[in-house]
């Protein structure tokens, strides 16, 4: 996005050209949320009914799986919490968004 006047200056047709830098700031923004809720359901539906549910929370297998699916919620409110306050066409706005998104990458990789 922050490349979009480079692009033009050089007739490169980049997404944040044809989109401009707000849409597809949004487009990728909205994404990462769906990539993230997407995988705490993957996550959710390898959970034990709630029946069993607290006899299998016991194992550290299933406590890992409920955090995955805590984290990954949290993760994708955060992003679309965090990207409602960045101005797409401010390079230091999305600089600023861009390393906090590699912080989140960290936290759950970490």
């Amino acid at each position: 996005v922050p490349d979009v006047i480079g692009d033009q200056q050089f007739a490169l047709r980049s997404f944040a050209v044809r989109l401009g830098p707000q849409a597809l700031f949004t487009f990728s923004t909205r994404l990462l949320s769906v990539l993230y809720l997407a995988s705490s359901l993957y996550f959710l539906s390898s959970l034990p009914a709630a029946a069993s549910l607290t006899a299998s929370l016991s194992s550290s297998r299933m406590m890992q799986r409920a955090a995955l699916v805590l984290f990954h919620m949290i993760a994708a409110a955060a992003v679309v919490n965090s990207s409602s306050r960045v101005d797409a066409t401010s390079s230091t706005d999305v600089y600023a968004f861009y390393m906090w998104i590699w912080k989140l990458f960290y936290l759950e990789y970490g």
